[in-house]
């Protein structure tokens, strides 16, 4: 049996085992057994399976065919043109959630422009050492968001209610353009920010950094959103907390990998918790300009409904938010009103049908001068960002 008769046989075999995408599938399976890129399998098309390896390709496409996700099965997925570590112990970052980071750097660029220059890559440039990802490329990705994936899964009704392909970040194409929310200050356009932090602590970080804003990532998970801004904005002080232990040891490696842990603070924690008054630790009271969040946000009633791959081996503590998903956004959103100031910009990543609801939440709190909405790869209504233009 050839390399090539091996991978059309295990796709059709994946796909009588109600698997999506077979061939892709196959293909990042193979490369992940053989370790080798794209350009070596096309070498590789017409020799023989290796036989050292039958035994391990045969695993892997049985944790395929019981609905396992690819990135845990290969330990990694790209997002914004960076690969990071994956482990059932996070959410596996979607195409739509680029889109929210690049509008965090879009709208704190805006707000701060003298650390807009701080980027470690910048956009267009290349991401640090060449990293081989799922798909087996084996040249350094560009750091820029935004970019669509050939292969990605589109939002859903719930937007993580379908498995999750993986990203390849340099395809083009970008989300719709943002709408404004009805009503009068919620219809002015808005935009985020994020910023960086570091492990000795936030305010060291503040001293080394005055000019950047400082950022907290709630829910950071895999640490895709927080160490994509502390890469591409060296300047800024990024903080990531998570109410999991085990996920944010995925995004202190994460961090690592891409050379940002330095520059970051995390913190484990409820939301908002780790940093809120009368709260115990170092970080009680940090002054946020930039809150940025993907919490969990699928209505319980809906988890029985989403696709095997993601009901049954990614976290719930990621998914479910509450009887109607939005038990997280009113919980951050009444805790904002406990810091000494609100943050200038706050950017949510939210479920279909959702966004103008919690917008007209924040509208309601008068403390930013413009909110929209953006949409994501699929014309569905994804994203807030409310934006204070005065400090």
């Amino acid at each position: 049996m050839t390399v090539r008769e091996a991978w059309l046989q295990s796709a059709d075999w994946l796909a009588a085992n109600g698997v999506e995408e077979d061939r892709s599938n196959a293909e990042l399976l193979l490369l992940h057994a053989l370790g080798i890129d794209r350009a070596k399998l096309l070498l590789l098309w017409n020799e023989p399976f290796p036989a050292d390896q039958r035994e391990q390709w045969k695993q892997l496409l049985r944790r395929k065919a019981a609905g396992e996700p690819i990135q845990y099965i290969v330990g990694e997925q790209w997002f914004c043109g960076r690969p990071f570590d994956m482990t059932p112990a996070v959410l596996i970052p979607r195409p739509e959630t680029e889109l929210l980071a690049e509008a965090v750097l879009e709208a704190a660029d805006r707000l701060w422009p003298e650390a807009a220059g701080a980027g470690a890559a910048g956009r267009g440039q290349a991401a640090g050492p060449a990293s081989r990802d799922a798909a087996g490329r084996g040249q350094a990705e560009p750091a820029r968001c935004g970019g669509q994936a050939a292969d990605s899964a589109s939002g859903d009704a719930a937007g993580r209610g379908q498995a999750a392909e993986p990203v390849s970040g340099d395809a083009a194409g970008r989300g719709q353009a943002a709408e404004p929310v009805s009503g009068d200050a919620a219809g002015r356009l808005a935009e985020t920010a994020v910023n960086a932090g570091e492990t000795a602590g936030i305010d060291a970080a503040v001293r080394r950094t005055a000019s950047g804003p400082t950022v907290l990532d709630v829910g950071t998970g895999s640490g895709a959103i927080a160490v994509t801004l502390a890469a591409q904005r060296r300047g800024w002080r990024v903080c990531a907390s998570d109410l999991s232990p085990d996920a944010l040891e995925v995004a202190r490696r994460n961090a690592a990998r891409h050379e940002a842990a330095d520059r970051m603070t995390f913190l484990q924690g409820d939301l908002l918790a780790p940093i809120l008054p009368g709260g115990e630790g170092e970080h009680i009271g940090v002054a946020l300009d930039v809150l940025v969040s993907n919490p969990p946000y699928i209505p319980a009633a809906d988890m029985p409904g989403l696709q095997r791959e993601v009901r049954d081996f990614e976290p719930h503590l990621a998914l479910v938010g509450g009887a109607d998903g939005l038990d997280p956004y009113r919980r951050m959103l009444g805790q904002l009103r406990q810091l000494g100031r609100m943050p200038r910009i706050v950017a949510f990543e939210l479920g279909i049908g959702q966004p103008r609801i919690v917008a007209e939440l924040m509208h309601r709190l008068g403390a930013w001068d413009e909110i929209r909405i953006v949409n994501d790869y699929a014309g569905i209504e994804r994203h807030i960002i409310a934006v204070r233009n005065q400090p």
